[in-house]
C-alpha cells in the first residue's frame, strides 16, 4: 500500500545531466524505504515562462493564469498531486537554475490551499 507520493523535480536544463542522476538515486532511495510511490519531472525542454508579477494569483487565491501558455500547468499537476519534493537543480551562479526558478516563482499564492495557512512551503539551497 503506498502511503506517500514523492515527486523528484529536475531543475537542469540539460537532458541525461548529472542532477538527473542524483535526483533519480534519492528517489530511489525513497522507494527503498516502503510504501512511497515516486514520479519524476524533468524540466530540461519545458517552456516555463518566468512570472511577470501581475499578481492575479494573489486576487484569485488561484493558480497562474498563464499556466495554459507554457508548460506550467503540467508542474502544477505533478506538484500538486505529490506528498512530498525532492528538488534538484545545477548552481549557476550561486542560485538555482533559470528554469526552475521560474517554476518556483510561478507556483504563487495558488498552491496556498494545498498546506493551510500554516505551513506554507519553504525551500532551501544546499551546496558550495
Amino acid at each position: 500500500m503506498v502511503n506517500v507520493k514523492i515527486l523528484g523535480i529536475v531543475g537542469s536544463p540539460r537532458h541525461h545531466s548529472n542532477t538527473e542522476v542524483m535526483v533519480r538515486e534519492a528517489l530511489k532511495g525513497a522507494e527503498e524505504t516502503g510504501g512511497v510511490e515516486t514520479e519524476i519531472l524533468l524540466l530540461a525542454g519545458k517552456k516555463i515562462n518566468p512570472c511577470i508579477g501581475c499578481l492575479k494569483c494573489m486576487e484569485k487565491q488561484d493558480l497562474c493564469i498563464f499556466r495554459f501558455k507554457d508548460n506550467m500547468h503540467e508542474f502544477y499537476e505533478k506538484y500538486l498531486a505529490a506528498d512530498g519534493l525532492i528538488i534538484g537543480s545545477p548552481v549557476y551562479h550561486a542560485s538555482i537554475s533559470g528554469i526552475l526558478k521560474n517554476a518556483i516563482d510561478r507556483l504563487g499564492q495558488g498552491i496556498g490551499g494545498k498546506y493551510g495557512e500554516d505551513n506554507y512551503p519553504w525551500f532551501c539551497k544546499v551546496g558550495r
